[in-house]
């Protein structure tokens, strides 16, 4: 639990805020395009530091999850929704970020995709005859 307090400590919520303010990060559902990432960067440079911390934060998470330091359950029913948008949101970034730097949010990534297939898949019904 002490781990999941750094997503909802005061700055990530303050930081939040500036990412509604400026990317409508919680009012969308469509992934933000890089140019409008850019051209709010430009305007506020502090926007690609609470961006990549955010970021960051996931990948911490996941890197926790994989290496078993987090109980995997315990951390997709707290935070696999935001997680996942989180990705959604910012695909495009993380995948432009890559280009440059190819384990960019390497475990946030894995984990997500895995969470997603886990949805996928159907779990047969008890035969009952």
């Amino acid at each position: 639990m002490e781990a999941l307090a750094a997503a909802t400590d005061q700055s990530r919520i303050a930081d939040l805020q500036i990412l509604n303010k400026c990317l409508k990060y919680s009012d969308s559902y469509e992934p933000i395009q890089l140019d409008l990432i850019d051209s709010k960067v430009e305007e506020n440079p502090q926007l690609l530091h609470i961006l990549l911390n955010r970021l960051n934060i996931f990948e911490l998470y996941a890197i926790g999850v994989f290496n078993g330091v987090y109980d995997e359950e315990v951390m997709k029913h707290a935070v696999e929704a935001v997680m996942d948008r989180a990705y959604f949101r910012f695909e495009n970034f993380i995948k432009r970020r890559k280009e440059s730097n190819s384990t960019f949010c390497e475990h946030f990534e894995s984990i997500v995709i895995k969470w997603r297939n886990d949805k996928r898949k159907v779990i047969p019904r008890r035969k009952t005859a």
